[in-house]
């Protein structure tokens, strides 16, 4: 609500949101996502959530329950706020939004583009293979560091 009335006016923003980012959570405690479905039935009442899972499953056929409620715990806390703030900000500023969805190289593949996966792309952490993970590497890099040397022309480091 405070960014949406102005109070981050004329300060740029780049944020993102990762494609499972509950998937890093649920590599810790295999039952974190078993929240989702509740939440939804607390936030928006049973006939609702059931619409809403529903939607998640017609989505992903084939999908797994626990599948869909990471989808959908990824969603609640990360995809939809991250949205909601890049169009708060958007009207005072210039808003950058990203969505990755790679894998990241030596972790399992259930981390797939799991909170914080993004992470070494950015800072070049992630060893170079003649594979497509090197170019956005190097996409990646360039994109967030431009922004960072833009934003240190606005706001200097003393």
């Amino acid at each position: 609500d405070a960014v949406q009335n102005s109070s981050a006016a004329g300060i740029s923003l780049l944020v993102g949101s990762n494609a499972s980012e509950a998937a890093t959570y649920a590599a810790l405690d295999p039952d974190v996502t078993t929240h989702a479905r509740p939440l939804l039935r607390r936030e928006f009442g049973n006939e609702t959530a059931a619409k809403i899972i529903s939607s998640y499953e017609t989505s992903s056929p084939g999908a797994t329950a626990k599948e869909i409620d990471m989808n959908i715990m990824t969603d609640e806390r990360y995809g939809i706020a991250t949205l909601r703030l890049a169009d708060a900000q958007s009207s005072f500023a210039p808003t950058y939004r990203y969505y990755f969805s790679a894998q990241c190289p030596g972790l399992p593949p259930q981390m797939k583009a799991g909170h914080g996966t993004e992470v070494p792309f950015v800072f070049g952490l992630i060893p170079r293979t003649n594979s497509p993970a090197d170019e956005l590497v190097r996409v990646m890099g360039e994109y967030w560091m431009s922004f960072i040397a833009r934003m240190a022309r606005v706001f200097p480091f003393h």
